[in-house]
């Protein structure tokens, strides 16, 4: 993963009228702790310290408007991938061979927490139906800080499960602010199977 001093991170421009964006202070009282996980060395405080950022991430949204003092959406949103990319995250455990009982299908049990924060999607089709991009967007914080848990060994912070990533769905509608539907349904069965195998390693360990 990049290191700090490989890039800046994204300036964070204040958004004019009408605009969508997160108040300033819900961000910066984030960037104070992204900058204090920043400065860990990787091991389990770091990864606590990084579930924790997920998880406020999450508490972003509420905060997102088109009135008062925020900063722009697409600037704050990239500064979240910054941040998780640049974390001092430890490597993710191994898999377990193929063919075992914890195994998951093909790409689910490397799937890493950064990967859903950076993931992007395509728009659908012109007048195409797609999934609504900020449910989505939404739901993938939840699933990362999912992630984030189990690889911290803490898979009862989880926030959703296997299960949920299973049975997701999110409202749709057309236009720019939409993911095309198999992208967005490849990723969670992706999601699922990681969740899947995180918790069977979780119950073999009881």
């Amino acid at each position: 993963m990049p290191q700090l001093q490989d890039a800046a991170p994204p300036t964070l421009r204040r958004a004019g009228w009408g605009r969508r964006g997160y108040a300033v202070e819900a961000v910066d009282r984030w960037g104070a702790l992204a900058a204090d996980a920043l400065a860990m060395p990787a091991g389990p405080q770091a990864d606590a310290a990084i579930i924790a950022l997920l998880q406020g991430r999450l508490e972003l949204g509420a905060a997102l408007a088109t009135t008062g003092d925020r900063y722009r959406k697409d600037d704050v949103d990239a500064l979240v991938e910054w941040v998780v990319a640049a974390a001092p995250v430890q490597d993710a455990p191994a898999s377990p061979p193929s063919g075992s009982s914890t195994g998951a299908s093909a790409g689910g049990a490397s799937l890493r927490p950064h990967e859903l924060i950076e993931h992007r999607f395509a728009a659908p089709a012109w007048l195409a139906e797609g999934y609504s991009a900020d449910s989505v967007d939404d739901w993938l914080d939840e699933a990362a800080a999912a992630l984030s848990a189990h690889e911290a060994g803490s898979p009862a912070s989880a926030p959703l499960t296997a299960a949920d990533a299973e049975a997701a769905r999110f409202p749709t509608m057309r236009g720019a602010s939409a993911y095309r539907m198999d992208e967005v349904d490849e990723l969670l069965d992706r999601v699922a199977a990681a969740l899947r195998a995180h918790e069977a390693r979780a119950s073999d360990h009881r």
